[in-house]
Order: structure tokens, then sequence, then C-alpha cells
């Protein structure tokens, strides 16, 4: 492999690339140099910005007590007279020197907030690894090793590196990421939407990731209102996706509506409308009373708030997801909506 050009300039500000311009992206530096949490930010949505939908991100932070592993090792006497090293285990910043000599200046992550902040710039978190594993400090000894002592270590690593009890004993860790194609075909979806004035609400895994919540989305979920089901029909005709089940009405199990398959992009959208839920021998309507715009790329899209989502998987006994929803729910509106719910009687 031979390094064909690079280019100087700044992780937070890529704009010579335009959209999707590459295959992957390495951010090995800029989210432990950059000092500032927006600069920090700013490189990681100009990371989603250029890499194409469906390819990988690998984002490389500095730990919050790396400084202190390296002093125990090579230092030990160092940071008891040296106030740095209280500074970064309780904020993570190690700031330019006051009287502006030469020295490293960094922000040492906490591993708690590595993943987060990920998903804040719209990934898909894979993984998250501590680098160095078991093996910082011992670096000697193991590269002395013959073939076969040196891939069990290997591998002995790299499976404790995957391990989250391990990663407030590393130096570095590396969240490798992913920007899910599902995105940016909701994002054009909802411009379709918007465009011809189409009610409708985002809901299951899609909305809860709209949400910020930590969860892998497979396909997308469109559900109409009882009073719009023809939007649905018209929704179908506008998308030119491959249409796996045209819009129909249609009873699967405990539930039936007006309901289609696409595939866009390799992404599925379900598309439902008058959705019913059957409970012994009735049909209750799915509640769908709630509202919600969020932002996805400059582009609003419409979902349920999660207190109506963790009302819908309770209904549907998916008790996952309701212990996944609730810590972020609204109390008061949950139970508003709960009282409502059983005045109507759906609950």
């Amino acid at each position: 492999m031979t390094l064909s050009a690079f280019d100087q300039g700044t992780a937070t500000d890529l704009s010579r690339y335009p959209d999707a311009a590459f295959d992957a992206v390495l951010l090995m530096g800029p989210l432990y140099h950059l000092l500032d949490a927006d600069e920090r930010r700013r490189a990681l949505a100009e990371a989603y910005r250029v890499v194409k939908p469906g390819s990988a991100v690998f984002a490389a932070f500095i730990a919050r007590y790396a400084a202190h592993i390296d002093a125990i090792a090579y230092y030990p006497d160092q940071p008891v007279s040296d106030p740095d090293y209280r500074q970064i285990a309780a904020t993570g910043l190690l700031p330019p020197r006051p009287d502006g000599a030469i020295a490293f200046t960094a922000y040492f992550a906490h591993p708690l907030e590595v993943e987060s902040l990920c998903r804040s710039a719209g990934f898909e978190v894979i993984a998250t690894l501590g680098v160095e594993g078991i093996s910082s400090g011992r670096e000697e000894k193991l590269g002395a090793l013959n073939d076969e002592a040196w891939a069990y270590w290997v591998d002995v690593n790299y499976a404790i590196a995957q391990d989250r009890s391990t990663h407030g004993g590393a130096e570095h860790l590396l969240v490798v990421c992913s920007k899910p194609p599902w995105r940016s075909v909701l994002r054009r979806l909802a411009v379709v939407l918007a465009e011809h004035d189409l009610s409708y609400r985002v809901v299951g895994g899609a909305s809860l990731a709209l949400h910020g919540l930590p969860i892998a989305v497979h396909d997308i979920d469109i559900e109409f209102p009882s009073e719009a089901i023809d939007a649905a029909y018209r929704f179908e005709s506008l998308t030119h996706g491959e249409v796996v089940l045209p819009v129909a009405w249609r009873e699967r199990g405990e539930y039936r509506s007006h309901f289609g398959t696409q595939i866009i992009d390799g992404v599925k959208v379900e598309i439902m409308a008058g959705l019913e839920r059957r409970v012994g021998d009735h049909w209750l309507p799915s509640f769908l009373t709630t509202h919600e715009t969020t932002d996805l790329e400059g582009t609003a899209v419409h979902t349920l708030t999660l207190e109506e989502e963790a009302l819908s998987y309770l209904r549907a006994g998916r008790l996952d997801r309701v212990a996944l929803v609730l810590p972020h729910c609204d109390p008061d509106r949950l139970l508003a909506l709960l009282a409502e719910s059983v005045r109507r009687g759906l609950a």
C-alpha cells in the first residue's frame, strides 16, 4: 500500500470534499487534540458528511486515565507535584501551558462519553475497543514471542479490548462506527412527505434512534393515521422503491392494517395505515396521538413521543424496548398518556 496524496487542513472543516466522498474515514487524533467540545462535535459531523452511507468511521480517543497509567509505569513521582494530573482526572483537559511553552495538549475522554458522542453525530456504534488491552507496558516481552505465542496473545488481547470493564484502564479507545444508510433514505422520504403535505409518524426503532437512543435500526416504519389512509397509497406511488409487498389491507396475527413494504437503496421501508390490534374478540385502533419533530441533517422528521413509543411497546409485550425507552420518558407526560389511553379503552 502506498500513499498517493495528502491534503493539509483541519478536521473541523472538510468543505473541500463533497458529501459521501469516501469509503472510510479515520479520526486518529482530532478527537483528543481538539480541546473544545463543540470542535470535537464538528469534526465528527464533518466525518459523517464526507463518508458514504454504510461505510465505516474509526474514531480514536485518549482515555481519561492514560496519563496516570503512563506515570505509574515510567515516572510515578511526577504526579505528586504536578497539578495537571488532578485536572485531567477531573475534567479531561490538558490545556496549553500558561507561559506559552510548547507542550503536549489533549482532551482525555471518559469511557462513558465516547459512544454517546459518536451517536450524537448520527453514527451507529459497531464496537468500542480498549486499544492496548492488557499489553500496555509489556510490549517488549510480547514482541519477542514466537509466532504461535504471539498469535495467542493477539487473540486474547482483542477479546479483552471489547470488554467494557477494561476500558477505564485503557490508554486509548477506538470507537468503530458506521454511517447508517437508513438515515439518508429517511431524509429523502421526509422531504417527499413534506412536499405533498402527508400526515405521518416515523415509529419503532428509527424513531428511538432519532431520539438519541442506542439502538440498531433494521428498517424504517412509517405509520399514517386512520383518517389519512389514502396518504399511505399516495406515498407508495411517490417513493419509487422496489415494491416487495404493495400496500393493501392485511391481517397478520394480532395486527391488521393497510400495509406494504419497499426496498429503497437497500433499506426496508414499511408503510402502514389504520393500524389495529386484536385484544380478545375486539380490534382496537392504534393510539397515534402524540407528535414531535426531530431534525435529521436539516430535514424535519415527524415521530411519536418516547412516552407513546413506551406504551406501544408495552402493549406489544416488548419489555426489552420498554426498559430501553422508559429512562428517557417524562414521568408526567407518560402518566397523562396512560390515563388517556385507559379512558379511551386502548390500554
